[in-house]
């Protein structure tokens, strides 16, 4: 199914929200590895705050019906369809500016460049905040998790059983995305 305007509007929302927190939300910093620039980035840990607030701004809006779960389970081909159509997006821009501007080692293999990355950590305007691709790890995991809460959300206000299944039929992802989270915060200084 094609995205539709309210599939549009669920993936700019979300990608608003995440970017914000992202960007704002404090936490422990470390310093990443030497690129081949020489610079070498700050990383702000802080995984689980974005999944604990991400999580419960959710919960909320679907406790006060400001987001009707009903709607999201209706549209989920739309709304999966418009962040497929998005990533795919964003993978061709970031190989496009990588083979262009001769950043990142391709390998010169047309699939694997664009499924694998030329560019290891890419960045938008080399900022620290824009890291597109730590970015991109961890807020999917977030995403995994919030959808399992719109799930198990309807089952608990309508009782239906294939948004149970849908629900439970993502628990290893949300175990490896809570382990993920729980990791961040326990890293070493």
């Amino acid at each position: 199914e094609a995205p539709t305007a309210y599939a549009w509007a669920v993936v700019a929302a979300w990608f608003a929200s995440q970017w914000l927190l992202f960007a704002l939300l404090p936490g422990r910093r470390y310093l990443g590895f030497e690129q081949r620039y020489g610079d070498r980035f700050v990383y702000v840990i802080n995984g689980m705050e974005k999944m604990l607030i991400t999580l419960g701004v959710l919960g909320a809006l679907l406790a006060t019906g400001a987001v009707d779960s009903h709607r999201l389970l209706a549209e989920a081909v739309p709304i999966l369809t418009a962040f497929q159509l998005f990533a795919y997006a964003a993978s061709a821009a970031l190989y496009v500016v990588a083979m262009a501007t001769g950043s990142g080692h391709p390998c010169y293999n047309v699939f694997v460049d664009f499924v694998f990355g030329v560019d290891a950590n890419p960045r938008l305007w080399r900022h620290p905040a824009t890291d597109v691709k730590f970015f991109f790890e961890s807020h999917a995991l977030i995403a995994f998790l919030c959808w399992n809460e719109v799930c198990i959300w309807h089952v608990l206000s309508t009782r239906f059983a294939p948004a149970l299944a849908a629900a439970t039929g993502g628990a290893d992802v949300t175990l490896d995305a809570l382990l993920s989270a729980a990791g961040d915060a326990r890293l070493p200084p």
